[in-house]
């Protein structure tokens, strides 16, 4: 009788004890529980032995040239060249051709190359095609990165060569010329706040930084490197005649006078530059004196209403050998004819007698006459607008009593 009645008991437990659900195995660490999520993550897919490294990271690319956020150089008009870096150090680049020896008087152009002018200022290379100098051309620009800016620009060969400069940067800079329009930065030697004038010849390249001459060995576009320098007082501009250099320094000061001075420096030997002379004769010692031409072995100073004309040919003993009254700013003179600046129109100025007579007139663009090149007869005014932008006349001057306007760029 009591088996009997447990029986009832038991089964109900047995009953209860087969409704109990089946004990889930531990889930593995790193891995989430099944029910804690309706579809596995992307994380469970495992990554495969050696690809790890396929990833979106910005590869590496070599350092970039300039300290700047900009690396390289864009064309910023024109055609749109392949993207290059320009040539690595080791790569080959063309030989440098040289151009034309500095002193002779029909090549004083040293932004005009064949059929294009390089226009440079401030951040901004202009190149402009002169293939019909009746209508020049915008041919393509290239801007610099932030902070580096054109105080000098020189075109030999395949070559193009900056003196830069900027608040705490600059330096020379080298562009291949990969076409006409499109210039490829190869190198740079760089020097603290930049350079002011660049003159290249032999595969040197004299550097103007004011109160020091840098001799910079550029025959490895790629890897410019410091040869010489030289502390003096060369000021803003600088010439080479024969073996020497001739820096014309000119200033005026709001609490001190005016005063002006020319530096010569034997570079015979590039290695070893050496001072020859400091000159201030009485005519510019207590003046503004800029150095308006040269020609041969005759270096002319403008000084305001007067131009000087200066015999080097002993550079340890210049000597004044002529004195001219121009009125206005003389920018520029060789031994043929002079430009006098006293208004709206520049004044011709023929020497071919000695004396100078006067002339036809040019009229000028604008009043911000910014440079003056000359190839041959032919004459290439550069004017620069409040905005930095370059306006070019073209003229002839076959005869200097009727110059011939032939040609006109304006932005």
């Amino acid at each position: 009788m009591l088996k009997r009645a447990y029986f009832p008991l038991l089964l109900a437990l047995l009953l209860l004890a087969n409704c109990t659900p089946p004990v889930v195995a531990p889930v593995p660490t790193g891995r989430p529980s099944p029910a804690a999520t309706s579809s596995p993550p992307a994380t469970m897919t495992p990554t495969p032995a050696g690809e790890a490294t396929k990833t979106n990271a910005t590869p590496t690319l070599p350092p970039p040239p300039w300290p700047s956020d900009t690396p390289y150089f864009t064309p910023t008009f024109g055609p749109s060249p392949t993207p290059t870096t320009g040539p690595s150090p080791t790569a080959t680049l063309p030989p440098i051709e040289l151009p034309v020896p500095a002193g002779t008087p029909n090549s004083t152009a040293p932004f005009i190359q064949g059929n294009y002018a390089y226009l440079g200022y401030g951040q901004t290379i202009t190149i402009l095609d002169l293939a019909n100098p009746a209508l020049p051309l915008l041919a393509g620009r290239v801007t610099l990165p932030e902070n580096n800016f054109i105080n000098d620009l020189q075109v030999a060969g395949q070559y193009l060569y900056l003196a830069t400069g900027g608040y705490d940067q600059g330096g020379l800079d080298i562009f291949y010329l990969l076409t006409p329009a499109q210039p490829v930065w190869v190198g740079r030697y760089p020097v603290p706040y930049g350079s002011g004038r660049v003159i290249v010849q032999d595969q040197i390249a004299y550097l103007n930084r004011y109160t020091t001459l840098d001799v910079v060995d550029i025959s490895n576009p790629a890897a410019p490197r410091l040869v010489a320098s030289l502390a003096a007082q060369i000021g803003g501009t600088l010439v080479r005649i024969g073996d020497h250099l001739f820096g014309v320094y000119g200033a005026c000061a709001r609490m001190s006078p005016c005063g002006s001075h020319v530096e010569v420096i034997n570079v015979a030997n590039p290695a070893t530059p050496t001072l020859v002379t400091h000159y201030q004769p009485e005519p510019i010692a207590n003046v503004y004196a800029s150095l308006a031409g040269f020609d041969g072995n005759t270096l002319y100073l403008g000084v305001y209403e007067r131009l000087l004309a200066v015999d080097v040919s002993n550079p340890a003993a210049p000597a004044i050998v002529a004195e001219h009254q121009i009125a206005g700013w003389i920018p520029y003179a060789t031994n043929d004819y002079a430009l006098a600046y006293p208004s709206a129109a520049l004044q011709v100025f023929d020497f071919s007698a000695g004396a100078p007579v006067l002339g036809g007139l040019i009229l000028v663009l604008q009043t911000s006459l910014y440079q003056i090149g000359r190839l041959d007869r032919t004459l290439y005014l550069l004017y620069l607008d409040y905005l930095s932008q370059f306006s070019l006349q073209i003229v002839n001057l076959d005869d200097p009593d009727n110059p011939v306007v032939i040609g006109v760029y304006q932005p």
